[in-house]
């Protein structure tokens, strides 16, 4: 089951739960920090919560800080907020290891995503591992334990691959860092947008759209541009082609009506100059007959 379908049942919960008693909200909003195949939708939990919760006091805002912790905060806003209460009233639901850590996997992803904003696009980003240490609140590699401190980080990775959190990344042992790229695509899934970076946001989207729609102008100017030389480059080929065919049947044409008239004239000719050996034949013949009949009386 992906992480969308795994949120649908919650989400589904708590619209059923919308009315109902704060320890009944209360354990929904547990289950869902809890799950672990569930990352984003805590803002839309909320949404459906939020009547409910704003009438419940300080319990009901505990709720839904917590739930804002998860759909942009981070570890370090945790232990902040948990580190200034000091005998005041909580701010924040104290939670569970399961829940320390995927705040943690949450807070990989929002690293990920500052340092490709940060970046260069296109190109590999490398997160040391003593960053990510230092973010997820897992202590610093220059200290005694630090193999700790890395198998700590790795499996963080690790479990954030597994989850299809991080989908264009790799740990890189030689330089203890983390490698991600945008080449090909978003580097990690996205996290819950807060209210306050919505516009920002939509100004973005905005840009990106109006890019686009350059791009396509262009893709269709040059398309159009691409068609007209076609059909020039094809007119010009059929005319070529037409006209050559023309010469071809005007040459052929020529060649019989000249190759007629050599055989007419040839045959006219053999058959004058035979009938011209006929005569003269035929005139010898007479002429040899008579001389042959006169000679016995020119011997008298």
């Amino acid at each position: 089951m992906d992480a969308d379908e795994a949120f649908k049942p919650i989400l589904q919960l708590a619209r059923d739960s919308a009315n109902a008693n704060l320890p009944t909200i209360r354990t929904v909003v547990m289950k869902a920090l809890s799950d672990p195949r569930v990352f984003t939708g805590f803002d839309e939990i909320k949404q459906v919560l939020q009547p409910k919760l704003a009438t419940c006091g300080a319990e009901g805002e505990i709720l839904l800080r917590t739930l804002d912790l998860f759909s942009h905060g981070t570890f370090g806003d945790y232990t902040t907020s948990m580190a200034a209460i000091k005998g005041s009233s909580s701010v924040l639901l104290t939670l569970t290891d399961s829940q320390i850590f995927k705040l943690r996997q949450l807070t990989l992803l929002t690293l990920v995503h500052q340092a490709c904003r940060d970046g260069k696009p296109g190109c590999a980003i490398r997160i040391p591992y003593a960053t990510v240490a230092q973010e997820l609140g897992l202590g610093s590699l220059s200290e005694d334990d630090s193999s700790a401190v890395l198998r700590q980080v790795e499996g963080i990775v690790l479990e954030c691959v597994y989850a299809r959190l991080l989908l264009a990344g790799q740990l890189c042992q030689k330089s203890q860092s983390l490698l991600v790229s945008s080449r090909h695509g978003p580097p990690c899934r996205p996290r819950d947008v807060p209210l306050s970076r919505a516009g920002a946001l939509l100004e973005i989207l905005t840009k990106f759209h109006g890019t686009l729609d350059n791009a396509k102008n262009q893709q269709n100017h040059i398309q159009t541009s691409l068609q007209m030389n076609f059909d020039s480059t094809r007119l010009y080929h059929k005319a070529v082609h037409d006209n050559a065919r023309k010469a071809e049947h005007s040459s052929s044409g020529s060649m019989a009506t000249a190759s007629s008239a050599s055989l007419i004239m040839g045959g006219v000719r053999g058959w004058s100059e035979r009938q011209g050996d006929e005569r003269r034949s035929s005139v010898k013949r007479s002429r040899g007959g008579l001389g042959g009949s006169m000679e016995p009386f020119n011997r008298y």
